[in-house]
């Protein structure tokens, strides 16, 4: 859920490097330290959703949505 607060934030106006999650931890925020490209995968998935939903929902189906997609191709690679 933190990283989906994260690409909230982002896909909200924020900076493509913002370090600094600041509704975590202390008043001074959190420092993460997560690469971008997952995150920007689940924005691709999430994006049409929140024509319909309201931004923090459709990240939440989106993520759902792509954690099904790796997880079947996945198991299609591996059988």
């Amino acid at each position: 859920m933190v990283r989906l607060e994260r690409i909230r934030q982002w896909m909200a106006g924020g900076a493509w490097f913002e370090p600094v999650l600041l509704r975590v931890s202390t008043r001074e925020g959190q420092i993460l330290h997560w690469s971008r490209p997952l995150d920007l995968l689940t924005a691709v998935f999430a994006w049409p959703l929140s024509f319909f939903y309201d931004l923090p929902n459709a990240l939440v189906v989106g993520a759902m949505g792509l954690s099904f997609i790796a997880q079947a191709a996945t198991m299609a690679f591996v059988f």
